[in-house]
């Protein structure tokens, strides 16, 4: 049983997968095993990850239809053996001792996860399950919800998956896991390189169908708001997030416009409680304290914020 399974859902990424499988391979920790799953790509991503096959026989390389990085995770989920879970994407790159300092964070100090890249400000900390879940939230501390720059000891994906979305799959379900774990330890060191890319998913235009953040966030808050009520607040502040993303991100035309009225309900409903809480991150006050001026100027300062 390998140490660490270190599951990369590829799709289209030739110009950065070279980089993101040789940072792994280079681990000061040789105790892994690389699944790699091409989700039906179309450029050279398969040729390059059939590659690394012939040079290391840690690399395992499954092969599917174009089902998006919640399938592809799962099946990476299903194939993986080790002792710890990583997932790493597969335009970013991780730094030569991200898995030995992960792993030993997690064995000496017993905790369910680790979280690196967290701010320079804050020492290493380790904090309650429910209290990661907070700061998930309210989006203003490490840990967040992303599925990525963790570590996960293996058994907590025993009886959980992603949820199947196209956009949003992480929100519907690292909170869940968050929820459920007894300690979180927080490294402040940058282990992780993540890369924004323009032709992401994420940085696109809004969809119907990658619109369904709005409700993946309405489900979440209903969840936890009934589970946790001590954090209610946190929950409806990532409603109200998810809120003002789709505002932004959707056109103002008729195939949009009942998402955009449930949208700026929200958005009316919360933006004074974000005001008062003291925890809210900045952008939602911004927001909030423009969109008391309408609509149209809270969509052209949206614009022009990027």
């Amino acid at each position: 049983m390998p140490k660490v399974s270190v599951i990369i859902p590829i799709y289209n990424t030739e110009d950065y997968l070279e980089d993101c499988l040789q940072s792994v391979q280079d681990q000061s920790l040789s105790d892994f095993e690389v699944i790699m799953i091409n989700d039906g790509s179309t450029d050279a991503s398969s040729s390059i990850a059939k590659k690394w096959l012939t040079q290391d026989d840690r690399f395992k390389l499954f092969e599917t239809e174009n089902h998006g990085p919640a399938k592809a995770r799962n099946l990476g989920l299903k194939k993986a053996q080790g002792q710890f879970i990583t997932f790493v994407d597969s335009d970013d790159y991780i730094l030569p001792t991200f898995l030995e300092k992960m792993v030993s964070t997690a064995e000496n100090l017993m905790v369910d996860i680790v979280c690196c890249n967290v701010p320079q400000k804050q020492e290493l900390n380790i904090i309650s399950g429910i209290k990661a879940l907070k700061q998930s939230l309210y989006q203003t501390k490490k840990p967040d919800y992303s599925a990525w720059n963790k570590l996960y000891r293996a058994e907590l994906w025993n009886s959980q998956e992603f949820k199947d979305f196209l956009v949003g799959e992480d929100l519907a379900t690292i909170p869940y896991v968050l929820a459920k774990v007894n300690t979180v330890a927080l490294l402040k060191e940058q282990l992780y390189i993540y890369k924004k890319r323009n032709s992401s998913l994420l940085a696109s235009p809004y969809t119907l169908q990658k619109a369904q953040l709005l409700n993946i966030a309405e489900q979440l808050c209903l969840d936890i708001s009934e589970k946790y009520p001590s954090l209610k607040k946190a929950a409806e502040s990532t409603l109200l997030s998810a809120a003002y993303s789709i505002w932004m991100r959707t056109a103002d035309t008729a195939e949009f416009k009942e998402l955009r009225q449930k949208a700026w309900k929200l958005i009316s409903l919360y933006r004074m409680q974000s005001l008062l809480d003291g925890h809210t991150r900045m952008r939602n006050k911004i927001a909030s304290l423009v969109s008391f001026f309408g609509k149209n100027f809270l969509s052209m300062i949206m614009k022009r914020g990027g």
